[in-house]
């Protein structure tokens, strides 16, 4: 599930729900180090930044500068984490992506392209513009067959089964029957033509 929840020690309920993102690792077994979070996974060691010191530079950068980049860029990623999308993508669209390095930049497309899709996953049938957006920003082959098949999704909801069906033949003979993200739940990869 990816989810990290907080427990308290005096009652047993939950205080705090925390998700990894979707490219994250899956979380191991974890430790605090100095003020970071460490999963020790067979997939490695991931250290995460302590939330509270991460939201108080957030707030100190937005104060300084409200349109600085890394701030916005960070703010978002903390929403999506908590997976508020509709939250997350308003900074994501305020940043100028030429104040971003390379790699921050690439952190802010994965970031968009997720928002997106979740957002039109979630509301199929009136997440035409984002959507929209999501087809002009995919880029990688990934991308351009995940927005397909939100539309082909799309076309479903709007009882256009024969053009969906079309997009998803489409699909299905495109694909290499390669491993892909569901639609539906980003945590879980299937065989492509198996989900087609």
């Amino acid at each position: 599930s990816g989810e990290l929840q907080a427990i308290s020690l005096v009652d047993g309920q939950v205080v705090a729900r925390t998700y990894v993102g979707t490219r994250e690792p899956p979380l191991g077994n974890l430790a605090m180090h100095r003020g970071k979070l460490v999963s020790l996974a067979p997939t490695g060691l991931t250290a995460f930044g302590q939330r509270d010191a991460i939201l108080a530079e957030i707030k100190r950068r937005l104060m300084v500068d409200a349109d600085d980049p890394l701030a916005l860029l960070q703010s978002a990623e903390i929403e999506l984490l908590n997976r508020n999308y509709a939250v997350a993508v308003e900074p994501l669209r305020r940043i100028a992506p030429e104040r971003l390095s390379r790699a921050e930049r690439g952190r802010r497309h994965t970031a968009l392209v997720e928002c997106l899709s979740q957002l039109v996953h979630a509301d199929i049938r009136s997440r035409g513009a984002e959507l929209e957006e999501l087809g002009r920003i995919a880029v990688s082959p990934a991308e351009r067959f995940l927005f397909r098949e939100l539309h082909a999704e799309r076309l479903l909801a709007e009882n256009k089964s024969v053009e969906a069906f079309d997009v998803f033949c489409q699909l299905a003979d495109e694909t290499d029957d390669s491993s892909i993200r569901r639609t539906d739940e980003r945590h879980v990869s299937v065989r492509s033509t198996e989900w087609l």
